[in-house]
């Protein structure tokens, strides 16, 4: 088994809009941060900006695959000096998330952040991270039509 950071998420969501808020600028800037370049098709690039802490990821879309999967990898790292990524933040880690429909309306997600292991300096911010952004503010937006981007109130 892998040390890989991996969560599930159930989304009471249309697997549609699970993909759409992945995929594109305005749903990325409705969970995740409002400061946010977002490519479209493989290979291209997207930056993910956290001005007030200094932190920002350049990511390469490996694959966009409609309603099924996503896959990024980050090509850069940018923190702050005392930023909980330590030294070597996210660069050469790939984002994976898997989506899957279930009963109903709702949707499965789970999230395997390849390469974010135990080991690494970042590996905690990064769990708590994607706990918030993923497990309250992308589930506050897709469910109630209101997530809790970085940015948004900060």
């Amino acid at each position: 088994m892998s040390d890989d950071l991996h969560l599930d998420f159930t989304f009471a969501a249309p697997i549609q809009s699970v993909y759409l808020a992945l995929t594109t600028r305005k749903g990325i800037t409705c969970w995740w941060t409002t400061d946010a370049e977002v490519g479209v098709a493989a290979g291209d690039a997207c930056t993910l900006r956290f001005p007030g802490v200094g932190i920002e990821f350049g990511m390469l879309i490996v694959e966009h695959a409609p309603f099924d999967r996503v896959h990024w990898r980050c090509v850069a790292s940018v923190h702050g000096g005392d930023s909980a990524l330590g030294e070597d933040g996210w660069r050469g880690t790939e984002l994976l998330f898997n989506l899957r429909p279930e009963d109903g309306m709702e949707t499965r997600l789970s999230l395997t952040h390849l390469g974010m292991t135990p080991e690494r300096e970042s590996y905690g911010m990064t769990q708590e991270g994607w706990l918030h952004y993923l497990g309250d503010s992308l589930r506050g937006y897709l469910e109630d039509g209101e997530g809790e981007p970085y940015g948004c109130g900060d």
